[in-house]
């Protein structure tokens, strides 16, 4: 990595030039202070750095201290992101923080009624994200009104901002709301989206993979990452419910499991995505795997819930010369997916399983080939 600068007296080479700021938090293992980097990408190059400003020394020493509390402190490095991202846009510092005080009052009143809504489940990161995306629209609207803008305006001020496609349609979502609330009859469509193709392994693939850990020298806790893919694969947990399986939510007897709760990567415990609880199925090739998985010690399961990611992919690397095969935990939840409609599921059934709403299930996996056993069950029953 390259000597640390500022973003301050960044000015553009090119128009195709994109800068990007990414928060590093602490994990309390290897990093223990939050850090910015700053990412200058062209369609030839990119060229990566630090960012620290004398605030964010000064957030991570009271963050040191316990004078902040995590989610206090990183609020704070995403308030500073935002100026910073502000200031490389162009746009007058002076002048767009005179919004119109119906506008404040307006957002305010919005984010009030989003917060009592939610009856205090909100997290406080959620709602300070809440908060910054708003200061975005008012940084947008500037001295227009939200009560008398055009829709060609706001699509006009929409296309000049300099946000991925993802932060402008989240940007689009919170704006609407925000119109519906002032009774304006117009909306905003969002902008369209290329997804990635999803990576994803077979049964047979997974069998294989496992075996080649076998071949992976000075690698230790080799049967603790085996039977974490295994219940990845077959269970379709999401990364951090993986790391909150409690044995008191297993039922043995029916082998199912009821999933409450999930580890983040600050190992703080909180409700599944969304605050969905939702109930799966533990197949056969599982249960072995879960059984072991109650026993393993916490402090393992600390140390991986950061790095099981890397170290997935170091495997997959290693064995597959497919790039496509070079997963991530992810791509686990993926192979399940897939997994599961070669074996007869529905998208349906799938959509309930993985906690996800029908459309993101159709997005994602529809039109994949199934297996020969299904066509051949399919050609039976069509006859």
């Amino acid at each position: 990595m390259s000597e640390n600068t500022t973003v301050k007296n960044f000015k553009s080479k090119s128009s195709l030039t994109r800068i990007r700021l990414t928060i590093r938090k602490p994990d309390q293992k290897t990093r223990f202070s939050f850090s910015i980097t700053k990412d200058e990408i062209t369609r030839t190059s990119r060229k990566q750095s630090k960012f620290s400003p004398p605030e964010l020394t000064e957030i991570n020493k009271k963050f040191k201290a316990k004078e902040f509390s995590f989610d206090t402190a990183y609020l704070k490095v995403l308030d500073l992101k935002e100026k910073e991202l502000r200031k490389i846009n162009g746009e007058d510092s002076t002048k767009n923080q005179i919004f119109l005080s119906e506008n404040k009052k307006q957002v305010a009143r919005l984010i009030d009624k989003i917060s009592i809504s939610k009856k205090g489940k909100i997290k406080s990161i959620s709602l300070g994200n809440i908060e910054i995306d708003y200061n975005r629209i008012l940084q947008m609207l500037g001295s227009e009104s939200v009560y008398t803008i055009s829709a060609t305006e706001l699509n006009k001020r929409m296309n000049n901002l300099s946000y991925s496609i993802s932060v402008k349609n989240k940007l689009i979502c919170r704006l609407n709301l925000l119109l519906r609330e002032t009774k304006r009859d117009f909306s905003l469509s969002k902008y369209p989206t290329i997804h990635n193709e999803i990576s994803y392994i077979t049964e047979d693939e997974l069998r294989e993979l496992l075996k080649s850990f076998d071949e992976l020298k000075d690698f230790g806790s080799k049967e603790f990452v085996k039977d974490g893919i295994v219940l990845l694969f077959y269970c379709g947990f999401r990364e951090g419910e993986l790391f909150a399986i409690d044995k008191a939510n297993y039922n043995p007897k029916n082998h199912t499991y009821l999933i409450k709760k999930q580890i983040e990567r600050s190992h703080k415990r909180s409700n599944p995505k969304n605050d969905k609880e939702r109930k799966i199925t533990v197949p056969t090739g599982a249960r072995d795997s879960i059984e072991r998985w109650f026993e393993y010690d916490e402090s393992l399961k600390k140390i991986y819930r950061v790095k099981l990611s890397r170290v997935v992919n170091k495997v997959a690397r290693h064995f597959f010369k497919d790039k496509s095969k070079h997963i991530s935990n992810h791509d686990l939840r993926h192979s399940y997916a897939i997994w599961c409609l070669n074996k007869g599921l529905s998208l349906t059934d799938v959509a309930f399983l993985l906690g996800n709403c029908l459309q993101v299930c159709i997005r994602h996996y529809t039109g994949f080939v199934a297996s020969d056993e299904r066509l051949e069950s399919l050609s039976a029953k069509l006859g």
